[in-house]
């Protein structure tokens, strides 16, 4: 078993939808994460878009003077640029919204949230 340690660098997936606010509000209000790195990361479909969510996000945290923050928008496969971006940034958590699509589809092509836990060799934080 490995031992805990504090995290240094937290990755915030963030799609504008109500539990990546969440994970957004939840960083900015938990003391742990006072000191942390901060990594905004939006894996896109339309730039402009993209553009925008990163902005409001980026508002939402620029009121913490005590940790630096990095936004990033990435072109791709969600789980795989999420994932390289970890990797190549030393992120040592992973926050992000969990929530279900219908338990039809879940079953046919599996969760997002399912495949991120599958995939991610990190500590992940979900948020519902």
């Amino acid at each position: 078993m490995k031992r805990f340690f504090e995290p240094r660098k937290i990755l915030i997936a963030y799609d504008g939808s109500p539990s990546s606010k969440k994970a957004i509000d939840m960083v900015v209000k938990e003391p742990l994460f006072n000191h942390v790195e901060r990594h905004i990361v939006n894996v896109y479909k339309d730039k402009a878009l993209s553009s925008f969510m990163l902005e409001e996000a980026t508002h939402i945290l620029e009121t913490l003077s005590f940790s630096t923050l990095y936004t990033a928008s990435l072109q791709g496969e969600p789980i795989k640029e999420l994932l390289n971006y970890q990797k190549e940034k030393s992120i040592d958590l992973i926050a992000m919204g969990a929530f279900s699509h219908s338990r039809i589809r879940d079953a046919l092509f599996g969760s997002f949230t399912s495949k991120m836990i599958l995939s991610t060799p990190k500590p992940l934080l979900l948020l519902r």
